[in-house]
């Protein structure tokens, strides 16, 4: 029976047996992104993007900053890259999904029809944030690797 390479690694580094990490990862992009993100859509009654400026760029970089820690927390005990950026991704698809359920609602809300700009921005942001959750993860595998090679051997 032939596998492929994703099959293999995540034989050998099954997702999610990090009880904790993929959860406090999760939990923490979420309490940072939602409050920073509601705060940006409703900055002096109006959506901070559409205020003119580069001040919207503010709330991106938190976000930002929110999935690269929660990836980083998610992908801190992985026992390789592979697993760490499988603990990544287990713990930036979830929060993207609940990012963009709770702007899909709050649009319906708001206003019934969607803008089409709107589904790319979706997709554009979706795919940075699950990126800085893989680079969150990865540069928290290098540390970990990095610390234990400076630990004198027992």
């Amino acid at each position: 029976m032939r596998t492929n390479a994703l099959t293999r690694l995540l034989a050998r580094h099954p997702v999610g047996t990090d009880r904790w990490g993929a959860g406090a990862g999760l939990v923490l992009t979420l309490v940072v992104a939602v409050p920073t993100l509601a705060l940006a859509e409703d900055w002096h009654g109006r959506p901070l993007i559409d205020q003119g400026g580069l001040t919207w760029l503010v709330p991106a970089f938190v976000v930002a900053l929110a999935f690269f820690a929660g990836g980083a927390l998610a992908g801190r005990h992985g026992g390789s890259l592979g697993r760490a950026l499988a603990e990544g991704l287990w713990m930036a698809v979830p929060a993207v999904l609940v990012l963009l359920a709770a702007d899909a609602v709050r649009r319906l809300v708001m206003n019934p029809t969607l803008p089409g700009g709107v589904v790319a921005y979706w997709v554009e942001g979706a795919a940075a944030s699950v990126l800085f959750a893989l680079a969150g993860s990865a540069t928290s595998r290098w540390v970990a690797g990095h610390r234990r090679a400076d630990q004198p051997a027992a």
